[in-house]
């Protein structure tokens, strides 16, 4: 890809992108604040309004701020996206073929405006070469903060060949490979030899590029199919590759659908030969545009384009899908029940999204296939899988750091959403735990109304109890009106044995199951929470709060943890 240009503006787009974001986590522009305009952007970078529109766009996307009609840019408040907001952001992907003269910046700019991954092509002999250039862009990916997908493309020709690109993506630490079958499935099976006998975590697509009787098989093999536009085109060939993309999206697998950006681009609207369209209404999990002629020049505007269509198919596409019943092919009957379950849950319950702490991508792609208007909020340690699942219809990957505890897990999750402005308080949404996933981690479904912590202790029993504040922070306050309230003190002793009789549960800053109050709870079966520093302070009298007893939890407000 060529340098840009000055008239381009990434030079100053990034610069701009940069000043705001640092101006937003660094506090100099605070929390529902409004930003400078884009005229006074403009004057104080000397540049033009596109660069300045192009910088507020991409921060916009990531969710950092936001555009009030008639008003201007803010600084994002508490307030989450809506579900369809949410859908815009991570329903069908974008993906860019590269040329072999990509521009690091460019990449930069794209990753920034939503681009889920790019396809680069190995070319020689020369493993180290390419290996040092895959790093540089995926520094520079990971600079934006939206680890995206980096593929590579085998097409060579003779064994040897494709076993050496095989290792050298493997070696690059690549998310993905592209294997051309053509019409034999050798070098795809040879591709998948090299990359199961390393146990390399690299997925494998099968390009199609023509009708093959073997398309079946091909899908057996590969985690997934990557089809060439041209193929629809054809009346036998589309009925046959359309009952295949069925099968594949029900069995979970990625499925993307490739072609020019002319096709992208077109103002027709004609459907069955618009790019966008094919890759929506049939439930491809996105497009992968080849960057050529109109896509080399102007990437960020072609970006936009596909965006744009993608979400006006989109809206199309959900009202279809609502129409229908939930109807796919099972393949893992703990997943597949799991998942319903999930489903059915969030239709009952009107939730927000979908959150699925994973350790391997496997929970929430089961979950996608059911493709949901609710966006799959799936956290995990790993950024490989992360990247991963930016491939994915309808998933939101975020990347948290990594806890022990399995009863954490969840929390942690949703924390990570609400970190990154997905989920605010009083979001509901459905917590998926697979064990299927997560190494020895419990199956279940639980409904979760998201609470704004306010102490973490050590509980004893279980339940959860929701109740009015009564602090006891001195003898006078025994006499306290107590009854069905939550009463939070430093210490108990004897004297104090009738209020506890009469609350609906116990805060303690006292720790220590040997503790009177521990002992005393236990005995009279109240709940309670024990070692809550400074509870008496950090709480407010008759204040409505919520006690997770079993995690040691205690939230501000009423809170339906399921």
């Amino acid at each position: 890809m060529k340098e840009p240009g000055e008239k381009s503006g990434i030079k100053t787009y990034r610069v701009i992108i940069d000043y705001l974001r640092q101006g937003i986590e660094g506090g100099r522009f605070r929390r529902g604040q409004k930003l400078p305009s884009e005229k006074e952007l403009c004057e104080h970078f000397n540049t033009s309004r596109s660069s300045v529109r192009e910088a507020l766009s991409a921060l916009e996307y990531v969710g950092l701020i936001e555009v009030r009609g008639g008003s201007g840019y803010y600084v994002s408040g508490s307030s989450s996206f809506t579900p369809g907001e949410a859908m815009e952001r991570c329903a069908t992907k974008m993906i860019f073929m590269l040329e072999d003269d990509w521009n690091i910046r460019t990449l930069q700019a794209l990753f920034e405006l939503g681009l889920d991954g790019a396809i680069l092509t190995a070319r020689g002999d020369d493993s180290a070469q390419w290996s040092r250039k895959v790093r540089a862009v995926r520094q520079a990916a990971n600079d934006t903060g939206m680890l995206p997908n980096l593929m590579m493309e085998i097409s060579e020709a003779t064994t040897e060949k494709r076993i050496q690109a095989a290792e050298m993506a493997i070696k690059a630490g690549m998310e993905c490979v592209i294997v051309d079958t053509v019409a034999d499935l050798t070098p795809l099976i040879e591709v998948r030899r090299t990359l199961d006998t390393v146990e390399a975590n690299v997925m494998l697509l099968a390009r199609v590029t023509a009708s093959m009787e073997q398309l079946t098989d091909a899908l057996q093999i590969a985690d997934g199919l990557v089809i060439e536009s041209a193929l629809f085109a054809d009346g036998d060939k589309a009925t046959a590759v359309t009952a295949l993309v069925t099968k594949a999206t029900q069995s979970g697998k990625f499925l993307f659908v490739a072609g020019s950006v002319q096709e992208t681009m077109a103002a027709s609207g004609v459907e069955g030969q618009d790019l966008v369209q094919k890759a929506v209404l049939k439930g491809f999990d996105g497009v992968m545009v080849t960057t050529a002629g109109a896509a080399q020049k102007f990437p960020l505007d072609v970006l936009n384009a596909v965006k744009t269509a993608a979400r006006t198919q989109e809206e199309k596409a959900q009202a279809a899908r609502a129409e229908k019943k939930v109807g796919h092919v099972v393949a893992s009957p703990v997943a597949d029940a799991l998942c319903t379950t999930a489903v059915h849950a969030s239709q009952a319950m009107k939730s927000l999204a979908f959150v699925v702490p994973t350790e391997t991508g496997f929970t929430p792609r089961m979950l996608a296939k059911f493709r949901q208007a609710l966006p799959v909020l799936a956290v995990s340690p790993n950024p490989h899988v992360v990247r991963q699942l930016r491939l994915a219809w309808g998933i939101q990957p975020l990347l948290s750091r990594r806890t022990l505890r399995q009863e954490d897990m969840m929390q942690l999750a949703i924390d990570t959403a609400i970190k990154g402005n997905h989920l605010k308080d009083g979001d509901s949404v459905v917590g998926v735990l697979g064990n299927m996933d997560i190494p020895n981690a419990y199956n279940s479904v639980k409904l979760i109304t998201v609470g704004d912590i306010i102490l973490k202790g050590q509980g004893i029993g279980n339940g959860i109890v929701s109740g009015r504040v009564a602090i006891v922070k001195s003898l006078f306050d025994i006499n306290k009106r107590a009854k069905n309230k939550i009463v939070v003190i430093a210490a108990t002793d004897t004297e104090h044995l009738g209020l506890i009789e009469e609350s609906a549960g116990l805060i303690v800053e006292e720790g220590g199951l040997s503790s009177h109050a521990a002992i005393a709870c236990m005995s009279l079966g109240k709940p309670i929470i024990v070692g809550a520093t400074d509870a008496t302070e950090l709480l407010l009298e008759d204040e409505q709060i919520t006690m997770d007893v079993m995690r040691g939890l205690v939230y501000r407000g009423w809170v339906n943890l399921g």
